[in-house]
């Protein structure tokens, strides 16, 4: 069973700065320069690439703060979203930051798909040490258990759903190294990732606390994320067929 650790807070310039920000912070960085080194290795503008990652960065926190404050506020008000921060969503970052990496390519009159893979591959290695901030703060608590991987909170053991995620995208760096420095699995990191990813967001979230501080909303059952996650699978699969119509 894994401890139950806390990190401590202090302040830079009279500003509380937490473990999380400090892994958020390591994320965009390695995230940029994993942009950064496929664009190199595969002879794409790197202006573009950063430009590229500057305008998901900025356009994923937008969104995912506007999904938090729409789909897992309660009671919901417009005031959550336009004059208070109350948190951001992960799947709502993603879905934002995809939105914004594919209206500035095709403003730049660039290929999406030739930048696809190595936007996966940053924001994967981006969400790996977000993810490590969560687990470092435990803000996704889930359903007491004795699993081996379970942390021993307050009160109980748990799930850390946090902790959870960190090693599983950790797995998919692993993966991803390999597959998207060969032209010949262009897009297979990609549609992996969606699918993978997606169920595992899918399932995994079953085990979040229910009816407690700091619950998930809920509807019919499923959580926002859940969701997006059957989303995330369905685009996997037709751009496998893509792949696979197009060899």
């Amino acid at each position: 069973m894994v401890p139950y650790f806390t990190f401590p807070v202090f302040e830079v310039l009279g500003q509380t700065v937490s473990s999380f920000d400090i892994f958020v912070t390591l994320g965009l960085f390695f995230g940029f320069k994993a942009m950064l080194k496929y664009a190199q290795e595969h002879n794409l503008s790197e202006k573009t690439a950063y430009d590229l990652v500057f305008v998901a960065v900025i356009t994923g926190f937008m969104v995912s703060h506007v999904f938090h404050g729409l789909f897992y506020e309660k009671p919901f008000s417009w005031k959550n979203i336009f004059f208070r921060f109350n948190g951001i969503s992960s799947v709502g970052g993603m879905l934002g930051g995809w939105i914004g990496a594919y209206v500035y390519l095709q403003y730049k009159k660039q290929d999406f798909f030739q930048y696809l893979d190595g936007g996966m591959w940053a924001v994967v290695t981006g969400f790996f040490w977000g993810r490590v901030g969560c687990f470092s703060v435990h803000d996704h608590p889930g359903s007491l258990s004795t699993f081996f991987l379970a942390v021993d909170f307050p009160g109980g053991a748990r799930h850390d759903l946090g902790f959870y995620e960190a090693l599983f995208l950790f797995v998919l760096i692993l993966i991803g190294r390999k597959w998207i420095m060969h032209k010949s699995r262009h897009l297979t990191f990609s549609w992996f990732t969606l699918v993978s990813y997606g169920v595992f967001r899918f399932l995994f979230d079953f085990l979040r606390i229910k009816n407690l501080p700091g619950s998930d909303a809920r509807y019919v059952h499923l959580t926002p994320g859940q969701f997006v996650a059957i989303g995330f699978v369905i685009l996997g699969l037709l751009l496998y067929r893509r792949k696979r119509l197009n060899g």
